[in-house]
């Protein structure tokens, strides 16, 4: 069902009325502002006119203030984009020149650390391998051997 079908008849004129005097009423405004057949003033209108030109006006002053502010702000940012391109360019170039340098470098020989002790405790000497020979036997009688430790506490308990 439609809107109107489920309105009753009086509510359906009703809104007709209204309908109709909302049409008639901007029927007549359009008329009265293209044809000036308002009640008022020529001098009205024409102050009305003066009114909204000194608005606009002040509108494209304000719009103008901000395009000339968005061009300084666009050749700032366009100079310091080049001097930025510059710096780059001089920091690339400088680059380049440090790694030439470090190429033609040569390496340094490093001495190796002598140690404290040597590691070496076999010389041609027959004296010291004798040296040697008895103080590796000494040591070697230097260790205990504790198996038989482990059998003697056995036959105590």
């Amino acid at each position: 069902m439609t809107e109107t079908a489920s309105l009753s008849l009086q509510e359906r004129l009703e809104a007709a009325r209204r309908s109709y005097q909302e049409i008639k009423r901007k029927r007549a405004e359009q008329s009265q502002i293209t044809h000036g057949d308002s009640g008022e003033d020529g001098s009205d209108i024409v102050a009305t006119l003066r009114a909204r030109n000194q608005e606009l006006e002040e509108e494209i002053k304000k719009l103008n203030e901000t395009i000339e502010q968005q061009k300084a702000t666009i050749k700032k940012l366009r100079n310091e984009t080049s001097e930025l391109k510059l710096d780059r360019m001089d920091l690339d170039d400088r680059i380049a020149e440090l790694e030439s340098q470090m190429n033609q470098m040569q390496p340094e020989a490093h001495e190796q650390l002598k140690m404290r002790e040597s590691t070496n405790y076999i010389s041609g000497n027959a004296e010291e391998t004798v040296d040697f020979k008895e103080r590796l036997m000494k040591w070697k009688n230097w260790q205990v051997d504790i198996r038989l430790w482990n059998t003697a506490t056995r036959a105590e308990l």
